[in-house]
């Protein structure tokens, strides 16, 4: 960043959370025409230390089978405090399945999958790309995110987007970084634990953080417990949520969940 003249950045939550550490990135962020920010869980207190510091970030979402962006919010939608991924743009169509699958379509949509055997089409009769992703839209067209399809479970037998958990525990501010997985458990089938990362010289409150969520989230979608990050698994740009979810199986059996850490 330092070393290029450039105009546009496009970045995933961990790497904007690494380029704030460092005072001369920052001064040289706020030189960009825009910064964009997708790919992974965008916490809303990592948003909001972007706008105090006047960058020109976008919230965006799409996939490496559209080359990639598909929706991409304003500057205003950002500074207004809107958690959508913006706006279909030009030469994009986007649309929900009746499960609320995103799926979409376009002039940069892949022609298919290359194997041994040719193209393997991807693609409906329509022309349509399902993406695994879930969502709705606002009366604005803005897309909100949900989830992806292969990582909800099922809790006592309600649905739960670990998603939408984490974005939740976002808004709590010392937390930096947060993945919500699905435990086994002998009463509900599955419930969810949280792991976090905290921000620097903070500190997280596993109470205070319960109370705090009862706003925000059903009863049933309350971690029953909140683990610290890992120290192995580090500042990951994509965390696995395998990962996490081996590491909680054996946590929950072994050991005690901190109140404080």
């Amino acid at each position: 960043i330092r070393q290029y003249d450039m105009t546009h950045l496009s970045v995933v939550p961990t790497q904007l959370i690494q380029l704030l550490q460092d005072p001369a990135c920052v001064r040289k962020l706020k030189t960009l025409t825009a910064i964009l920010l997708g790919g992974a869980f965008s916490p809303v207190n990592l948003i909001q230390r972007a706008i105090s510091l006047e960058l020109p970030i976008y919230r965006t979402y799409g996939s490496t089978e559209m080359a990639s962006q598909v929706t991409t919010t304003s500057r205003k939608d950002c500074r207004d405090g809107t958690h959508s991924a913006g706006r279909p743009l030009k030469y994009r169509q986007v649309k929900l399945s009746p499960e609320g699958e995103i799926l979409v379509k376009g002039r940069t949509l892949l022609k298919g999958y290359v194997s041994e055997h040719g193209v393997i089409p991807a693609v409906d009769d329509a022309g349509f790309f399902a993406t695994g992703d879930t969502g709705f839209f606002d009366n604005e067209n803005h897309l909100y995110l949900t989830g992806r399809k292969d990582q909800m479970f099922i809790s006592g037998g309600e649905n739960i987007h670990p998603e939408e958990i984490e974005q939740a525990i976002g808004t709590i501010e010392s937390v930096e970084q947060v993945v919500v997985v699905g435990v086994e458990d002998a009463h509900f089938g599955k419930r969810p634990i949280a792991f976090v990362k905290t921000g620097q010289g903070r500190t997280f409150d596993t109470g205070r953080a319960k109370e705090a969520l009862q706003d925000r989230l059903e009863r049933f979608k309350i971690p029953d417990d909140f683990l610290p990050w890992p120290r192995e698994f580090g500042s990951l740009l994509k965390p696995a949520r395998s990962k996490f979810q081996l590491y909680a199986a054996e946590w929950t059996r072994l050991k005690v969940p901190p109140e404080h850490f």
